[in-house]
């Protein structure tokens, strides 16, 4: 399983609330089963994913993790097959070394690190030197695609966005309060990306966008903000399309005419006296909407 695999059922394991640790062959000596590089991610209940040996190294960080509990705080290097005898217990071949890194993973805690180091293997085997901006855009982007909400990250990192609209993996936009849409710098790299992004999106919700449920929508939290999120894929359309609405504390959104919306505290107006806003042409309750908003925001 590649080492991408991995990492991506980490994250959705650590969505998911689990506690999570990670394995990664960093050194072999001799006959080896697994090439360097290779991983294994084990969760709290003892499932496992991704290999390091094939064999009975698995099962003893297993066994680690049953006896011990996800109690482990610090990166920890541990060797396998120093003698004849732990080289036979672990089936590994004649001769044959491991050494493993072992790490409890959070949302954050040595992800990036073990991205830098990843990414500087393939360099070295591609004998490829980018200049150091470079690699740090590089592993920006796979940690957002990997962990994160990739395309998204920036714009919801940013306050003044207040909608981010979807068409496909090819067309993001998004819009500022009271400006019309504009592209937004980065795009999905192809349908899979985008769905696996919007599944990431909706995890919180317990809803998920198929076949059998081509439409959802659902109220969610992304990176502290509010979110309402109303998405369609097929068959009713050929691609995902999706709209985030992002909700600020004790505000609402008023549609004008123009299809704009404009953002109208919701304590100001009480304390105005204003009854009602005019919307179009349609007369609605001030309260109304503020309870609306309200509900939304939840």
């Amino acid at each position: 399983m590649a080492s991408n695999d991995v990492l991506e059922l980490a994250s959705t394991w650590l969505a998911e609330g689990r506690k999570v640790a990670l394995a990664t062959v960093i050194e072999t000596w001799g006959s080896a089963p697994q090439p360097i590089g290779s991983q294994l991610v084990i969760d709290s209940d003892g499932n496992f994913i991704g290999s390091v040996s094939g064999g009975c190294i698995e099962d003893d960080l297993i066994d680690r993790t049953h006896r011990l509990g996800m109690t482990q705080k610090a990166v920890e290097v541990v060797t396998y097959g120093v003698s004849a005898d732990e080289a036979r217990r672990f089936g590994l071949p004649c001769g044959g070394t491991l050494q493993l890194v072992a790490e409890p993973l959070t949302r954050e805690s040595g992800m990036r690190a073990l991205l830098r180091e990843i990414a500087e293997y393939v360099f070295a085997v591609e004998a490829v030197t980018p200049p150091a901006a470079t690699k740090q855009a590089i592993l920006d982007r796979a940690h957002s695609n990997l962990f994160g909400l990739g395309p998204l990250e920036d714009l919801l990192c940013d306050e003044t966005v207040t909608e981010i609209s979807i068409n496909g993996p090819a067309e993001v936009r998004f819009r500022r309060d009271g400006e019309p849409p504009r592209s937004a710098p980065h795009r999905f790299d192809n349908g899979t990306h985008l769905a696996t992004i919007l599944a990431r999106l909706l995890v919180g919700s317990g809803a998920a966008l198929s076949d059998a449920t081509p439409f959802v929508e659902a109220g969610v939290t992304l990176r502290g903000r509010r979110a309402r999120v109303s998405a369609i894929g097929p068959p009713l359309s050929p691609s995902p399309s999706v709209n985030l609405r992002l909700l600020i504390p004790d505000d609402i959104c008023v549609v004008a005419e123009s299809g704009i919306c404009q953002r109208v505290d919701v304590d100001p107006l009480a304390e105005a006296g204003i009854d009602a806003i005019l919307v179009g042409e349609a007369l609605v309750s001030a309260e109304d909407v503020a309870a609306q908003v309200r509900n939304l925001s939840q």
